[in-house]
């Protein structure tokens, strides 16, 4: 984790009860990144909602953004962002 002034930067793969978001960033709000490889942004989505990655900053007085993003060809693809 770096801290810079307001914010928090976790690395990616971080830890929580039900597995790994891929990354997080932390300001005033929170924002967690979900990334598929060839993939799909919908399941990327999914996969914060369905294993209820966003459970360990629930409660911290911020609102929580889930961002899934796709990528192709190692750019990336499309995203998708959805506010808890």
């Amino acid at each position: 984790m770096h801290s810079c002034e307001s914010y928090f930067v976790h690395v990616p793969k971080v830890k929580t009860n039900k597995g790994r978001i891929d990354a997080v960033i932390i300001d005033k709000d929170v924002h967690m990144f979900e990334f598929k490889f060839d993939g799909d942004k919908d399941n990327a989505l999914k996969q914060i909602r369905n294993k209820k990655y966003f459970e360990k900053y629930q409660g911290v007085g911020k609102e929580i953004y889930f961002f899934g993003v796709e990528f192709t060809d190692r750019n990336i693809g499309d995203w998708a962002l959805e506010k808890l």
